[in-house]
């Protein structure tokens, strides 16, 4: 994966939606691959969409040491380009990961354990 400026018109949404107030992403993490052009020369050929990285904001972490690592990492994207002046670009060696959300099974109040565990407080009370 590599991080570079949003200067690109490949970048940007097909409509502009309103951003309803929100900052506007300027520093994009853009996944793709080097390839070279009719010219012989390297061009980076990027998936319609990058991921706005100055407006992402951190998880909530607690005592979770993945989501502290999450917050570390995008916390060390945001210093390593804040610097990047406009259609600037540095590419950084992270790892790309596609994985499929997980399946979330429907349970009922009887299928479920916590539910059975607390009995009825009714009939407590």
């Amino acid at each position: 994966m590599a991080i570079f400026g949003n200067q690109s018109p490949l970048n940007a949404p097909a409509s502009a939606p309103a951003n309803n107030g929100k900052p506007e992403a300027q520093i994009f993490g853009n996944i793709g691959y080097w390839a070279p052009n009719e010219d012989g020369e390297k061009v980076f050929v990027s998936l319609p969409m990058g991921v706005g990285i100055d407006t992402m904001r951190h998880v909530s972490a607690g005592s979770s040491k993945l989501m502290q690592a999450k917050n570390a990492l995008l916390d060390q994207l945001n210093d390593l380009t804040k610097d990047l002046k406009s259609g600037e670009e540095m590419e950084i060696p992270l790892l790309f990961v596609a994985r499929r959300r997980s399946d979330h099974e429907q349970t009922t109040a009887a299928d479920n354990p916590f539910i059975a565990a607390m009995g009825d407080l009714k009939k407590t009370a």
